[in-house]
């Protein structure tokens, strides 16, 4: 497996947990009335960890590891746009959870422009690998 997909699949994991733990502190608000205006607010940060931190870094590491390589021979591509879509989108978890946790704001906007354009460096780096050859080559 590539170190980068080993790197966001590390990465993947590492939200799983906290977005888990996050997780668990909504559903003790939920149990403990007490605790509810504490702990409930945190469901943004546990959703934004678990779909994007989670879900979304997993994914994208299974699909640079598992799209074929480039016609070339072994290369995957071009592994700094990867990285650096890579750092987009975890620096757009990391900020906004940041932002929402000590901050008491959420910067949706930002946070969704750095997923959006995150997502967009890995779909066009990877365009080259998915696309079908032109007619009549093998």
């Amino acid at each position: 497996m590539p170190r980068i997909s080993r790197i966001f699949l590390g990465f993947s994991l590492i939200y799983l947990v906290v977005g888990a733990f996050f997780g668990l502190l909504v559903g003790m608000g939920k149990v403990f009335p007490e605790l509810s205006e504490r702990f409930l607010s945190l469901i943004h940060v546990h959703i934004n960890f678990m779909i994007f931190g989670f879900f979304l870094n997993f994914i994208l590491a299974v699909s640079y590891w598992i799209f074929p390589r480039l016609k070339e021979g072994t290369s995957r591509g071009n592994t700094f746009l990867y990285a650096f879509s890579f750092f987009l989108l975890n620096f757009a978890l990391i900020f906004d959870a940041v932002n929402f946790l000590f901050l008491k704001q959420s910067r949706f906007f930002v946070f969704s422009s750095l997923v959006f354009f995150s997502l967009l460096i890995f779909i066009f780096e990877s365009f080259r690998r998915i696309k079908p050859p032109p007619f009549g080559e093998k």
